[in-house]
């Protein structure tokens, strides 16, 4: 594997798109100090997942986004793109491997593998299964860190043990998840087991109380024969006032109808009137813009027409200069003609100076060429810069179309982040409720299952009686306990307990013969004897109801609510007091006391029942919203990231015309450099022209000490040639300003008249808008204040019939629950008649009721909810069993993993040793090196130090070296790792700079020796590493903060060091 391609787009002071191919061999970068080389091995470490500020160099990783320069405005992003040429070590990936990492001022990051999207972690994944790449990055700070003893790093990814860590840490999560399911799934099956037992205790009551159901029913028949009587007159009474309301009904949604049907009438009215107010307001809109457009017109004709009279008149001036100078230039070269001829008759004469004066004619020819072309050069230069400034133009208008859409899209993607962050709140809110009602519930069904448990100990108190002896020994005469045949009004509970004592578990028994009363002897009995006609005689006061055979326990006895001042008659008191002039005892949780507590409980166990029902339906609701949040969420996540990569691409492509504009305004910069060049270079010009003027007239001075004659003649003729050349250029100059002034005043009048014909189509148009507004004419308004009213109305009669039809509908639900109450209760007394009512024969239903309530509230589907939670409580034992053995082999895995990575590194150590001691030899010239673990008896944990003795040196600290070898011990590390496990590649910043002379060879020979193996790259200044590269790329930074890549031959690099 090897680096194929490095591109970088707005990296550090890389600007600009900057491609490097790189090859098998070494390949050299050279580059002055501050040129930016070092910015290409910052760029490689951070498409690898570096994510240190430190080690890329930089404060903050916005830094790497390049800033700008006194020319460029900053970029909006960076991008480096890799290519990496796989040759077979990861299969999966193909025979390239493209990795591309961008990063946005917005502090957003974009990642692709081969062109997908991807996460940050991937790419470093990628970066462990290549290998070694902790030491395929060496500078000076690298050095530093390895002299420090920090290359622990090093040996994982040579040992191949660095994703190790990270799937121990994973791992050890993991059983840490686990422990706490295991935690969860105890508690969870502690309360299943109590409720296991509970539901068994209950589907053990249910068919005792059925029997007692199937009694109970044919004392209901009596009850409901009753109530059917009283339901069938409350629903005579409530279809009467139905069918009052249905009438009130009828005659609502008939007005309503008329008042519709106005309405429609209305408001076909006002759609006929709304098309014409359209039309009349958009003609208005348009007649003021032409009327603003016409002003404006108005006051830029004047400023046209003063323009374009002060260029007509400009023109005829020079027009005026030029034929007067024509004439001069005319009326020059005639003189000259005349002084040729006097001055070739004396040629034979001066033959010499003629050839002296030939010369310097010669000279002053070549310098007027050279100023002939100066001005064409000029002339070209001012053309070439007209087009650049409008083709510039023109992309400015392009760079304000794309950023008013990046505004767009930021915009949008701004909008679309809120919703995103509300639906992400909203989603964690919903996570909440959800947790909230979850623990809610199980502190309901907590409660449940504490009040059930009170429930069966209060039963299991009432059933500790001598019931069932009684019962046994006497057979049909017994009738009942005490504490069952009394009924005690509400709040005198404890009144009736303290009243009783201990005769509340006594026996009530009839027609007992005294025959019995010998046998009862010895045994632990209290018996109350009666007569059958005592039993049915009941006797009902303010505090209970009892039969007429107990009330002689009750006889003499006043109930009070507090005792009295002074005791004349035994008292009972409501807060459980039996108060005698002998005698004070108090109630201790009787047996009437517990069955009014286990009413109150039953109450609270069906309340719970409801409220964990409406915590359930919660529940589900709120799961229901949940995954509708969820998905929104995700439909916006989707819509981000298409924006996303519209933005990028239009932010792309907005820093290609920015990068174009910037260049085209550099050439316009350059090239406005280039004319002031040139017309510097045009004064020199005539400057030499002048002092050539005056080397001739030196020259005929001279030969006038031969004939005084010939030097005023040559005199004469070169101050006319002179004049007759200033005079051409002068005409020259006019010429071109006569041309560019006729240029402006052909646009002026092109201007004038679009002004005018625009202002002529204006007028005509107003005049149409005007037509069109008269033609549609006023419209009226009552239309409007007509249908509002009658809305209102509508509305109003609307909310008359909503409130008599949902008054209807509430007397509609008890008409129909009137009717389904006597559907069941004539379901209930079918086949009997009307005397049940007058039978005293039939039971009474609340003797019935006290045998059931003895019994308790039981569970129908007690038996099919035991079996339920039975299977449920054998599936978490189960699932605890499987939890319980994943935790084992987790740990089991995580110790057999230990042990393999300690033998690998410890492997690794061993074979490095052997390498890092002969190079070190070899590189020394002598003395020993090697590397050890700190604490030996912890390998995974234990930092690596470098241990070194030079020759002749005894030294303490690695720091004690010299800059040169720490840089040198570094490098033998780094060869030994190399000799072991090389990495793909390896890139070295400067690491030859503290070396000497000798050292650089011998680095260079080591290097050559690698390169036969893997692929180098060195960033240098060094003359001697630059000569062992194959390959050569030189960094310059013309423009200041800009860097610049060329490519150059191994004769430049001297020159680029330079």
């Amino acid at each position: 594997m090897r680096i194929k391609r490095l591109s970088i787009y707005g990296f550090k002071s890389f600007p600009e798109e900057v491609r490097l191919d790189f090859h098998r061999g070494i390949t050299v970068i050279v580059g002055p100090n501050g040129s930016g080389k070092t910015n290409i091995f910052d760029a490689i470490r951070w498409i690898f997942g570096d994510q240190s500020p430190s080690n890329l160099r930089c404060e903050k990783i916005e830094d790497l986004i390049f800033f700008g320069s006194s020319q460029r405005r900053s970029a909006g992003f960076t991008e480096v793109k890799l290519i990496l040429e796989n040759e077979g070590e990861l299969p999966e990936f193909g025979p390239e491997i493209e990795i591309t990492r961008r990063f946005y001022r917005s502090q957003e990051s974009d990642f692709y593998i081969n062109r997908s999207p991807c996460r940050l972690k991937d790419i470093q994944d990628l970066a462990l299964r290549i290998g070694g790449l902790s030491y395929a990055f060496l500078e000076s700070g690298k050095i530093k860190e390895i002299i420090r003893g920090n290359i622990k790093r090093m040996f994982d990814e040579s040992a191949g043990i660095a994703r190790y860590y990270e799937q121990r840490e994973e791992a050890l999560r993991r059983i840490k998840r686990g422990e706490e399911e295991l935690r969860r799934l105890n508690d969870l099956i502690e309360e299943m087991v109590r409720n296991v037992r509970s539901l068994k205790r209950q589907a053990n009551k249910v068919m005792r109380r059925k029997r007692l159901e199937e009694l109970k029913a044919k004392a209901e028949v009596k009850g409901a024969l009753r109530r059917l009587r009283e339901v069938e007159k409350e629903y005579q009474k409530l279809k009467g006032e139905l069918r009052s309301l249905k009438k009130e009904g009828v005659r609502l949604t008939r007005k309503i109808a008329e008042r519709k049907e106005r309405l429609n009438l209305v408001e076909e009215l006002i759609a006929s009137y709304g098309d014409k107010l359209a039309r009349k307001k958009a003609l208005s809109w348009e007649k003021e813009r032409l009327e603003e457009e016409r002003e404006r017109l108005k006051d830029e004709l004047p400023q046209l027409e003063s323009e374009l009279s002060n260029l007509e008149g400009r023109l005829a001036d020079q027009e005026r200069l030029g034929r007067r100078l024509n004439q001069l230039i005319h009326l020059g070269r005639e003189q000259l003609t005349e002084l040729n001829r006097e001055i070739e008759a004396l040629d034979e004469k001066l033959a010499q100076l003629i050839e002296q004066r030939q010369a310097v004619t010669t000279d002053q020819s070549d310098v007027l060429a050279e100023l002939r072309s100066g001005e064409f050069m000029r002339q070209r230069l001012r053309k070439e810069i007209g087009r650049l400034e409008g083709e510039a133009l023109g992309l400015g208008q392009d760079i304000a179309q794309l950023e008013g859409e990046c505004g767009r899209l930021e915009m949008e993607l701004d909008g679309l982040r809120r919703k995103e962050k509300i639906l992400v709140e909203e989603h964690e809110r919903l996570k909440e409720m959800e947790a909230s009602i979850e623990k809610k519930m199980m502190e309901v069904r907590r409660e449940e299952i504490e009040i059930s448990g009170m429930i069966e100990s209060l039963r299991t108190q009432l059933r500790e009686s001598k019931r069932d002896y009684y019962r046994r020994r006497f057979q049909k005469k017994f009738v009942g306990m005490v504490h069952e045949l009394i009924k005690p009004k509400a709040g005198y509970e404890k009144a009736i307990d303290a009243v009783l004592g201990p005769v509340q578990d006594y026996a009530v028994v009839v027609d007992l013969d005294p025959a019995d009363l010998i046998k009862l002897a010895g045994d632990e009995i209290g018996i109350i004897l009666s007569s059958p006609d005592l039993i049915h005689k009941r006797t009902k006061t303010i505090y209970g109801d009892y039969p007429q055979a107990l009330g002689f326990l009750f006889e003499g006895i006043d109930f009070l609510k507090t005792p009295p001042k002074s005791i004349t008659a035994p008292v009972a008191t409501k807060s459980g007091l039996f108060i005698t002039k002998q005698l004070v005892r108090s109630s201790t949780s009787g047996r009437l006391e517990i069955k009014s507590r286990l009413k109150e409980l039953k109450q609270q166990q069906n309340d719970l029942a409801g409220q964990l029902a409406r915590y359930q339906h919660e529940a589900e609701r709120i799961g229901r919203e949940k995954g509708e949040r969820g998905k929104e969420l995700r439909s916006i996540q989707k819509k981000i990231e298409e924006k996303r990569d519209g933005l990028y691409r239009l932010v792309k492509k907005l820093e290609i015309k920015k990068s174009h504009h910037n260049s085209i305004a550099s050439q316009i910069a350059k090239l406005q450099r280039e004319l002031v060049e040139v017309e510097k270079r045009c004064n020199e010009v005539s400057s030499v022209v002048a002092k050539g003027s005056s080397n001739l007239q030196d020259l005929n001075q001279e030969i006038g000490r031969l004939r005084e004659l010939i030097s005023e003649k040559r005199k004469q003729r070169q101050a006319n040639q002179t004049e007759l050349e200033r005079l051409r250029l002068e005409y020259a100059r006019i010429q071109i300003d006569q041309e560019a002034d006729r240029m402006k005043r052909e646009t002026v009048v092109r201007k004038l008249k679009e002004c005018k014909d625009r202002g002529d189509e204006i007028e005509l148009r107003l005049v149409e808008v005007e037509a069109g507004i008269a033609e549609i004419g006023p419209i009226p308004e009552e239309a409007w204040e007509e249908g509002g009213k009658l809305r209102r109305m509508i509305e109003q009669d609307e909310e008359k019939r909503r409130d008599v039809e949902q008054r209807a509908y509430q007397l509609q639900l008890e008409c129909y629950k009137r009717e389904e109450m006597i559907r069941e209760l004539k379901e209930k007394v079918a086949g009997s008649d009307d005397s049940i009512l007058d039978d005293d024969s039939v039971p009474d239903i609340e003797e019935i009721e006290e045998k059931i309530a003895q019994i308790g509230m039981v569970n129908p589907l007690s038996i099919t909810q035991y079996e339920e939670e039975k299977s449920r409580l054998e599936g978490f034992l189960a699932q605890k069993e499987d939890v319980e053995a994943a935790i084992i082999r987790l740990k089991r895995s995580v110790r057999e993993s230990d042990q393999n990575a300690i033998n690998r590194l410890i492997e690794k150590i061993q074979a490095v040793n052997l390498e890092f001691g002969l190079v070190f030899e070899s590189v020394f010239g002598g003395g020993s090196g090697k590397v050890r673990l700190v604490d030996p008896d912890h390998p995974l944990e234990s930092p690596v130090e470098i241990v070194a003795a030079l020759e002749g040196k005894r030294i303490k600290r690695l720091s004690q070296l010299s800059g040169g070898e720490q840089s040198l011990l570094a490098l033998t590390l780094l060869f030994a790792f190399y000799r072991v496990n090389p990495a793909p590649f390896l890139i070295l910043d400067e690491v030859d700079a503290p070396l000497d002379d000798s050292n650089i060879q011998r680095l260079c020979g080591f290097l050559k020796e690698l390169a036969q193996k893997i692929q180098i790259i060195i960033i240098t200044h060094n003359p001697l590493t630059i000569r062992i590269g194959d390959y050569l790329y030189g960094v310059t930074m013309e423009e200041p903060g800009v860097s610049k890549v060329v490519a150059v031959d191994f004769r430049d690099a001297a020159r680029i060091m330079e």
